[in-house]
């Protein structure tokens, strides 16, 4: 489908986007936010933490060009939300993409083939940590980012919008006690409520088509990625969705 553009992480990397993950409200904003000013667009090296294909200004105006272009062509916009945890650079004033945060606040051999490179930056972790602030939002926070979210792709450019929550099965402790991460029911609680009160905006929660278990769910020490059958299964009925109801 040419027509959609997602933006999230690789559980809905079935369409269009960008050449690396955003989990949060956050994020999305600071992405539209550099589309619009790409212009006047300064360059600065604590970038490659937003996205490790931004390594220099040539570099993040091709692919911040390139998002633009495929917003503009797509009718549909497709946003998971995965995370409330805001990871915020006081310095550079940027929301850092919490994995290649820890990536480069570690060690920087874990870095992946393709994370190569976030070196440049390694040398700089311990100021970075020592200035960045890791907070959670709260539900009022989180809606009005929504809000402008809304107005950004739906108000401005005329787009749908098609809010996904993360994973929220069922965990079960040592003493058989079930329960549910609370920050994921508040992500799933909240889009689902929002996409309720706004037109051209839809909620797709995946817990509706997948069984409850982790195991199931997710490769083996994978840090949430599909197997291959959750893969199918969402893929299908994502699908189904936005061809029936939505396009």
């Amino acid at each position: 489908m040419n027509n959609i553009f997602s933006m999230g992480s690789c559980r809905i990397n079935y369409f269009n986007s960008p050449n690396d993950f955003l989990h949060t409200t956050k994020e999305i904003l600071q992405l539209v936010s550099l589309i619009d000013n790409i212009d006047n667009l300064e360059y600065f090296d604590l970038l490659r933490l937003v996205n490790r294909n931004f390594s220099r200004l040539g570099r993040i105006k091709y692919e911040l060009n390139r998002i633009k272009n495929k917003i503009n062509k797509s009718n549909l916009i497709i946003l998971e939300i995965s995370s409330i945890k805001e990871v915020y650079n006081k310095d550079d004033k940027i929301y850092c993409n919490i994995d290649l945060f820890n990536r480069v606040i570690h060690k920087d051999k874990d870095l992946k083939n393709n994370q190569h490179s976030l070196r440049k930056i390694f040398i700089m972790s311990e100021n970075i940590n020592k200035n960045t602030i890791i907070v959670k939002q709260t539900k009022d926070i989180l809606n009005n980012d929504l809000k402008k979210i809304y107005n950004y792709f739906v108000v401005k450019k005329n787009k749908k919008i098609l809010l996904i929550p993360h994973i929220n099965a069922t965990f079960v402790d040592k003493n058989n006690n079930k329960f549910k991460l609370p920050s994921r029911v508040l992500i799933s609680n909240t889009l689902n409520e929002f996409s309720i009160e706004q037109n051209n905006c839809y909620y797709f929660d995946p817990m509706n088509y997948l069984k409850d278990d982790y195991l199931t769910i997710f490769e083996k020490d994978s840090s949430g990625h599909y197997t291959e059958k959750s893969k199918q299964i969402i893929k299908l009925n994502l699908n189904k969705m936005i061809e029936n109801f939505i396009l």
